[in-house]
């Protein structure tokens, strides 16, 4: 019995051998397929090593054996000089809490390549209640560190640039909280982001504007596409897009709001100007057919008197005046820079002072203009000068035509805003006695005439030491200058 039980204890002995062989040997296997290195270390600062699994040798550069027992390098002059306080600072923290530790540092290896790695471990607690050893794995991440750096420089410009813009960028999540807000968002709400992140539209603004904003994220998150929108808080337009979003584990919505008030505006002021052009297009073409008219049928008056050479010379002057008449009209409105009115005293005074220069240069004529400042619609205006022209005309040739001096008064006056009065007045030989039986052969006072009723207004003169005329007639719009009685016609 004695020898059958030492037999048996032997044959146990051998099988517990054999399953320890075993469980090596898988434990082996396992530690050389780790993407790492497996250690048992001291915790000194040296980490001296006491096992270390053969992925050391694919992590470090070394094989195991160089590490063990600090035998060629200790495991902490692999770590990289900037790392090592808070490596060592870290793990103490962790075992004087006893819980395991986790980091992230970087090595550099044999070769003298720097590699980020990832290390997880645990403080095994001897039996007097210290630390004994410490048991854990290291890998290297260096990829995926490389991978996050980009990640988070990739989001750092993204961040950049849509904080630069000046339009307000967000994103919601499914709730419609928001969850991303660029700068402009903050200065709108006058929040510092943390104080709006996770907060909905109903938190940061009234109920009014805030359902707005609501209506249009369910449609873009429902309808999963684009909302273009107008959309008007208090004086400002807003230009909105919102769109769905992926989000991690959800979808949310994402948006760009524009405020467009002063591109509307400008946009308005633009299309009032192209209007106004428009308008002031037609209107040079009516002018200048006018003009064209006009111009026509003073020649055609002219045309109808001339009888010997004398008369034709004469009636180039007087045609030569009406014309440059007219044309001070167009300068002057040039000059302003309105093309609608004129100013007809600084336009009068002009042409009294040209005319009195072109037919009395010699004589001492004295000019006594009591005009107001007055401004009169264009379509009133050429009548006007024409009638000044042919009455301060008539008193340079024949009023003073004997007569080295005179006096020349001219006054246009507002009739209580509704009627403007003219009066031209000479000192000169007065009107001749037979006026109305040679009215008709005067073509002078005929064109005043015809203007006097184009303006439907009256004309009247009298000559009492000189000639005095008189003429009034009522004040138009541009509209209803439009509606006046044709030019001259022949």
């Amino acid at each position: 019995m004695p020898e059958k039980r030492k037999f048996s204890g032997k044959a146990e002995r051998g099988q517990a051998e054999e399953s320890l062989k075993e469980s090596e040997r898988r434990l082996r296997t396992l530690m050389s397929n780790l993407p790492g290195m497996a250690y048992r270390c001291k915790n000194d600062p040296d980490w001296t090593m006491e096992f270390v699994s053969t992925g050391c040798l694919n992590l470090t550069g070394y094989e195991a054996a160089d590490l063990t027992g600090n035998a060629r390098i200790s495991y902490a002059k692999l770590i990289h000089p900037e790392d090592r306080r808070h490596v060592w600072e870290d793990v103490q923290k962790a075992l004087k809490r006893k819980k395991p530790f986790q980091l992230n540092y970087r090595i550099v290896t044999a070769g003298g390549e720097e590699k980020w790695v990832w290390e997880q471990g645990v403080g095994i607690i001897g039996p007097r209640g210290a630390v004994d050893f410490l048991e854990g794995f290291i890998t290297n991440v260096t990829a995926r560190r490389q991978a996050l750096d980009a990640l988070s420089r990739n989001e750092a410009q993204y961040r950049a640039f849509i904080d630069a813009s000046e339009d307000l960028v967000f994103i919601k999540d499914e709730e419609f909280r928001y969850r991303m807000v660029n700068r402009a968002v903050q200065a709108f709400y006058g929040l510092p982001e943390a104080e709006i992140i996770g907060k909905t539209d109903f938190d940061l603004m009234p109920r009014e504007a805030a359902d707005r904003c609501r209506k249009s994220d369910e449609q873009a998150f429902v309808e999963e596409r684009l909302v273009f929108r107008h959309e008007t808080y208090g004086d400002r337009t807003y230009e909105v897009r919102k769109f769905p979003v992926p989000l991690d584990r959800s979808k949310g919505v994402g948006g760009f709001i524009r405020d467009i008030t002063e591109r509307l505006q400008i946009e308005r002021q633009i299309h009032k100007n192209l209007e106004e052009k428009e308008v002031l297009l037609r209107e040079i073409h009516h002018r200048v057919k006018n003009n064209m008219n006009v111009i026509t049928s003073l020649l055609s008056l002219q045309a109808g008197r001339i009888r010997t050479k004398k008369d034709a010379i004469e009636a180039f002057k007087v045609s030569r005046d009406q014309v440059y008449a007219m044309a001070m009209v167009h300068d002057r409105l040039y000059q302003a820079g309105v093309y609608s009115r004129i100013n007809i005293k600084d336009y009068t005074e002009a042409l009294a002072r040209n005319l009195v220069q072109l037919y009395a240069p010699s004589k001492r004529i004295t000019l006594d203009l009591k005009i107001e400042d007055i401004s009169i619609d264009i379509n009133q205006a050429i009548p006007c000068g024409l009638i000044m022209n042919e009455l301060i005309t008539n008193a340079l040739k024949h009023g003073f035509a004997d007569r080295f001096s005179g006096k020349l008064t001219i006054s246009f006056r507002s009739v209580e805003g509704r009627h403007y009065a003219i009066r031209v007045e000479d000192n000169g030989t007065g009107l001749p006695a037979d006026l109305e039986s040679r009215k008709k052969k005067s073509l002078g006072i005929e064109l005043v005439d015809i203007l006097t009723e184009q303006l439907e207004g009256r004309l009247s003169m009298r000559s009492r030491r000189g000639a005095r005329f008189e003429i009034e007639f009522p004040v138009h719009s541009a509209g209803a200058s439009s509606n006046s009685k044709p030019e001259p016609s022949p």
